[in-house]
């Protein structure tokens, strides 16, 4: 009787946890956790320490005004991205550094290239990722 049943729901529950477990633990990569890989790479790509977006979801058409304070001061001019949730540049803007990182340098671009509801702010720095970026939520056109 017992061999033409379905599996107990403790065998079940044994089964889809240690699933879960092994799966999460052999298919995480940890590249950026490497002691390598701690050195003067992680203090470039942390050159800015906060992006500020004046709302969180934006109709389409209307403008987005942001601004970003620095950690340490940029050497080179920073270079601002507007990706979508699908991967694309919707719009690439470059800023020269400013003059005291005591001051936010402020930027702002119209909402007008986008197709996706969800969308970011990258950021790099001398052609370096930085770590801090900002997202927003855009209506769709009507």
């Amino acid at each position: 009787m017992g061999k033409d049943r379905l599996p107990s729901r403790r065998s079940f529950l044994r089964t889809a946890f240690g699933t879960a477990f092994a799966g999460s633990t052999l298919a995480m990569p940890f590249p950026e956790a490497s002691p390598d890989r701690s050195g003067p790479q992680t203090s470039e790509a942390t050159v800015v320490a906060r992006v500020t977006l004046d709302h969180e979801l934006y109709d389409y058409g209307k403008v987005v005004n942001g601004s970003i304070s620095f950690r340490l001061p940029p050497t080179g001019d920073t270079e601002i991205e507007w990706v979508d949730s699908f991967g694309r540049v919707a719009l690439r803007s470059a800023i020269a550094p400013p003059s005291s990182i005591d001051r936010a340098r402020l930027f702002s671009f119209r909402l007008v290239s986008g197709m996706t509801y969800r969308n970011w702010i990258r950021l790099k720095v001398n052609g370096i990722p930085q770590v801090e970026g900002a997202k927003f939520l855009l209506a769709p056109p009507q």
